[in-house]
């Protein structure tokens, strides 16, 4: 027999992921192909190791996603991060 308030908190759950924020590059022209390409370069740039010449994440362990640097790089091909409040 399931509890009244667990169906609740399960309805104010739900509801919270509904109106969640997404975040996404934009820019004037670009197409999504263009924008999934200079994404995934900028990722890249993003988890590249420098000191070390590598990927990181290489060796088995999980890439560090270094995001100030992901943003740098978008925003340096003419991006703009866009919030989509849903």
């Amino acid at each position: 027999m399931q509890r009244p308030g667990t169906l609740v908190v399960l309805a104010l759950m739900v509801g919270g992921c509904a109106t969640a924020a997404q975040e996404t590059w934009s820019r004037p022209g670009a197409t999504r192909q263009a924008v999934a390409r200079d994404f995934h370069e900028c990722e890249r740039a993003a988890t590249f190791d420098a000191t070390h010449g590598q990927e990181m994440g290489a060796y088995g362990s999980s890439p560090v996603m270094n995001r100030p640097v992901l943003a740098s790089c978008m925003r340096s091909r003419g991006y703009e991060l866009v919030t989509d409040r849903r």
